[in-house]
């Protein structure tokens, strides 16, 4: 199976724990006797960006001929890679980006585990409907939404999302900006949000972007009353080691791997702290939400779809196969279940909210997977956290 995600570049650190995570997935995998009495072996394949994404993928799938392709995180390289695995009609294998598009092309040999970046901004816009606007205690009419996102594939998907359900919600969007997450200097854009005064900011980033932006925040004096992320940057131990106490108080909607145990089933309750423990060994720090995404949809993979195939190693015997797989919210580690539609797209994926709460990321939304309940909303200024 070739594994073909960024282990170079901005995302390499994110592609790093995707990969950590499907590899202990196939680890357990094999300890257990494999698929079908076969051991699964991985190939590894740097996508930075998609160029070299689309290059590398066609030179080992010409060389190799493997049926799967585990890629690729970012939604840009995913939609310039995807349309090879297809022609070639290999199964790729999508556990980390988020746009809509993906899924929407008609695809025949396509599986995403990830949420969209509908169930995404719907974490979102439920904890602004749910938490947010009641601890606010201000009229909506007073209630400012800022969006900003990176210019990508999948900062778009999300920017074009959530600003329909904020204003759905009776709110006032006062700023949409994007930006290119290789940017060194973001202070402009962080000028041009201050001066329309944001209640809340709604961003859409990777990691060092991230950073960058909430760095030029504080040091412009930009305080909005409610920060939250779309993953990416914001969910990743980077953000929190590299704002310290700063970054408490923001959320950040995509998936967790911190969800309460009740919510997953017994079985994985167990996998689950086998997967932080290996995780916890291998790297010397806790697992991220990226690491559980690769583990998911790798798991997804493995042992719930490849069983049911006739022959595991043909790409049109797990496509059936996966059109067979019914799992129950809590199956997987992130309290996701799996049910794929005609599109490949993993209906059971649903959002889940974090916030930082002492340099920890909790889960505070919604209730049945919260471990802690939201604090800091309004947040304070930068000098009182």
């Amino acid at each position: 199976m070739v594994n073909a995600l960024p282990f170079s570049g901005g995302l390499a650190e994110i592609g790093q724990d995707m990969y950590d995570g499907a590899d202990i997935a196939r680890q357990l995998v094999n300890e257990a006797g494999g698929v079908k009495g076969r051991q699964v072996t991985f190939t590894k394949v740097d996508a930075p960006d998609p160029q070299k994404g689309v290059t590398e993928v066609n030179r080992v799938i010409s060389q190799d001929h493997a049926p799967i392709v585990f890629c690729c995180y970012s939604s840009s390289i995913d939609l310039a890679v995807s349309p090879v695995t297809e022609r070639n009609k290999v199964v790729m294998l999508e556990a980390g980006a988020i746009a809509p598009e993906i899924t929407a092309r008609g695809f025949k040999y396509l599986l995403r585990t990830q949420s969209t970046a509908a169930q995404y901004a719907g974490g979102a816009l439920g904890l602004i409907k749910d938490e947010i606007l009641p601890k606010l205690k201000m009229d909506k009419s007073a209630v400012s939404i800022a969006i900003v996102h990176e210019q990508g594939s999948y900062g778009k998907a999300y920017a074009a999302t959530v600003q329909k359900g904020v204003e759905a919600l009776g709110l006032n969007v006062v700023a949409n900006e994007s930006y290119d997450a290789d940017s060194t200097d973001l202070t402009s854009l962080v000028l041009s949000i201050k001066g329309k005064n944001p209640t809340i900011i709604l961003a859409a980033s990777y990691t060092n972007d991230a950073v960058l932006f909430f760095d030029q925040m504080r040091q412009q004096g930009l305080a909005p009353k409610v920060f939250i992320g779309a993953g990416g940057g914001h969910s990743n131990a980077v953000f929190g080691k590299s704002e310290g106490k700063n970054a408490n108080g923001v959320f950040e909607s995509s998936s967790s791997a911190h969800v309460n145990p009740t919510a997953l089933s017994s079985d994985m309750q167990k996998v689950s702290e086998e997967v932080k423990k290996r995780y916890t060994a291998l790297r010397h720090k806790p697992v991220s939400n990226q690491v559980i995404l690769g583990f998911s949809g790798m798991w997804t993979l493995l042992k719930y779809v490849l069983p049911k195939a006739d022959d595991p190693t043909d790409p049109a015997s797990i496509m059936k196969a996966a059109a067979q797989v019914n799992e129950p919210l809590g199956s997987l580690p992130n309290g996701w279940g799996v049910k794929f539609d005609q599109t490949g797209q993993n209906t059971l994926a649903e959002p889940t909210v974090q916030q930082w709460q002492n340099s920890n990321l909790v889960v505070v939304y919604p209730n049945k997977v919260a471990t802690a309940q939201p604090t800091m909303v309004p947040l304070p200024g930068w000098n009182q956290r």
